[in-house]
This record gives C-alpha cells, structure tokens and sequence, in this order.
C-alpha cells in the first residue's frame, strides 16, 4: 500500500465549475465515480483546493499499489465516466491530457517521515 500526491493547476476562472463537476461526480455520478476509482487500482482519493499567489491548484492524494498503473488506466480507458472525468475535469478544468502523461512526469518522493518510524 503506498500514499502517493501530486498537484495540478487548475485554470484561471475554473474553481466554481471544479466544484460543480466534483459535486457530479460525488452526487449523480458517485457510482460510476466509486467503479472508476476501483478499476483504476485506487483505495482512497483525497483532493484539496489550494490558492497560491500561482493560481489554484489541486493537491490530490491517492491511495494505491500501483501509482504509474493509476494513470496508465484514466489516459487509455474508454468508459464513459473515464472519459467524462478527462475531458471536463483534466482537460477542462486542469489542462492535463492523460494520454500524453503528467507533465513533468510523475512525483517523486524526497522526504518521508511517520512517528514511531525508524526514518
């Protein structure tokens, strides 16, 4: 089991409409959401607004065994819902196309830290 994050950028004037969509896919959507999340290899999904003097950006949080097949899975799946998310929510909102990968690659991790951990 591994926790993985990464941020996205969300574009200027978009915040209002993210919501709506996520109020989508969490309200009328939800169990579309839930399969999608369960093909792709997720555990958890945890996802944060942050505002910079940047912009805004997503902070999101997976929970999953298999962080790269996470992303394999959203950029070539043909399911609706899987194609819904990528163009409202990547493209639309984010400007990430997952079939071409995460710009910049994927995250890498420089400082890992728990209480009672050894390191």
């Amino acid at each position: 089991m591994g926790l993985y994050a990464f941020v996205t950028p969300v574009l200027p004037g978009k915040v209002d409409e993210w919501r709506q969509l996520v109020a989508e896919l969490t309200g009328p959507r939800r169990k579309e959401y839930e399969e999608s999340r369960r093909k792709a290899g997720l555990r958890k999904e945890l996802v944060w607004n942050q505002t910079t003097p940047m912009g805004d950006l997503a902070v999101v949080i997976f929970e999953t065994d298999d962080f790269e097949g996470v992303f394999r899975y959203f950029a070539s799946s043909k399911a609706p819902i899987d194609v819904w998310f990528s163009e409202k929510i990547m493209k639309g909102i984010h400007g990430v196309d997952l079939s071409a990968g995460m710009p910049g690659g994927l995250p890498k991790p420089i400082l890992l830290w728990e209480a009672g951990g050894s390191g």
